[in-house]
């Protein structure tokens, strides 16, 4: 049954008995009239949906990074993609918002002459300490040979004075010294929505 009214500018919250009303069609309601707490399908309370991905960075190596062979090394010289909150400096993130972060280090490691064997690793360090980390090993007998490492974690960050940072490894026969290869070293994080 349709309901008329006449002379009115509308029906106030208070007009209407809760339970009274149970299928409505309401179009052309403007967004800006939505307001408070809008019920879920249960009947609870919609919230917001957990908010943005920041902090988030990306930082690269555009040349080849040296470091001494048999020994572990923080990778540093790297070149911003992007930093959405400037918590990215050189070689260190960061975060000023406490939370977990996705991290993602890579790099393809190679000697600097020529060498029978190697083992290699790439780390994600927080706070200085290795969190996590991955290795490769075997054997080659050029150079040129590469192991192109990817390290991926979720690590818990405070937001005040937790820090990550990328360190490097390898071992190798010819001991004249290692590389990560120009364009291949990358840092990057982000914030996951909780």
């Amino acid at each position: 049954m349709a309901i008329t009214i006449n002379g009115s500018t509308g029906i106030t919250s208070s007009e209407i008995a809760d339970g009274t009303i149970t299928n409505a069609d309401v179009n052309d309601v403007a967004a800006s009239k939505l307001t408070g707490a809008l019920p879920a399908i249960d009947g609870s309370s919609l919230t917001g949906v957990g908010g943005a991905n920041t902090p988030a960075f990306q930082a690269r190596r555009s040349s080849y990074f040296s470091f001494s062979d048999n020994t572990y090394t923080k990778v540093t010289g790297f070149v911003e993609t992007f930093d959405t909150d400037n918590n990215f400096t050189s070689d260190r993130f960061t975060p000023t918002t406490a939370g977990k972060y996705f991290v993602l280090v890579e790099g393809s490691l190679q000697g600097v002459n020529s060498y029978d064997m190697y083992n290699g690793h790439i780390e994600i360090r927080k706070n200085g300490a290795a969190i996590s980390n991955i290795g490769s090993q075997g054997n080659v007998s050029y150079r040129s040979h590469r192991y192109g490492l990817v390290m991926q974690s979720i690590v818990d960050m405070n937001g005040t004075t937790d820090y990550l940072e990328m360190w490097v490894y390898l071992n190798n026969s010819g001991s004249a010294g290692a590389q990560v290869e120009g364009d291949s070293a990358a840092f990057s994080a982000f914030k996951l929505i909780t």
